[in-house]
């Protein structure tokens, strides 16, 4: 079944707005659809599960996140460089919804099906990050760096949310940036992208 774009955006949007109005848990598609003044037959033979709509939530942050990014303005700065403006693109895309992040990642902390669902978007997600930097390399390099960037992205994310109001995009890029160079120096995860992306 093909999914019209405003059937998922509009889905989406529900699942942000009952999130930030803290009526995120226990909803359901059907509960989304009202909520979004869809058909509810529409939205449940769309998506299966509410999972299935956060889902469509992190390809429209990928997508914006893409938008954003110049390969081209990329070729000449460093690997490291890239990902972290990639990952601010990204971060840039989900400031608006950081109280309905706060939500998602609270089900996430007490249910396992939640947490490897995100732990599988963040990985699509850094995928693509990957990729429109140049760095994804071979397909298993790919799989493996985008498994690391996922847990540093959602390691720097739970900090980012779990902080107070305080606690600054800036300051969450710079853990970024410090979590980014370990991997450089301990790992090797980083070196030699360019030359591998080039082969």
């Amino acid at each position: 079944m093909n999914i019209g774009p405003s059937l998922s955006e509009n889905l989406v949007a529900a699942a942000i707005e009952a999130a930030e109005q803290g009526a995120w848990e226990g909803a359901s598609v059907a509960d989304l659809a009202e909520r979004a003044g869809v058909s509810k037959e529409d939205a449940e033979a769309a998506f299966g599960s509410v999972g299935a709509v956060l889902d469509a939530f992190a390809r429209q942050i990928d997508e914006r996140m893409l938008d954003a990014l110049d390969p081209d303005e990329l070729v000449d700065v460093s690997p490291r460089e890239r990902l972290l403006e990639a990952l601010m693109c990204r971060l840039d895309a989900l400031v608006p919804h950081r109280a309905a992040l706060k939500e998602f990642g609270r089900e996430a902390r007490y249910c396992p099906a939640a947490a490897t669902r995100m732990m599988r978007r963040s990985h699509v997600s850094m995928g693509n990050a990957l990729d429109i930097t140049g760095l994804a390399g071979t397909e298993l390099q790919r799989n493996l760096r985008s498994m690391i960037l996922a847990y540093v992205w959602l390691r720097a994310c739970r900090q980012w949310l779990l902080a107070g109001k305080e606690k600054s995009t800036d300051a969450m890029m710079a853990e970024l940036d410090q979590e980014l160079g370990r991997l450089e120096t301990l790992a090797g995860c980083l070196r030699g992208f360019g030359a591998s992306a080039e082969a």
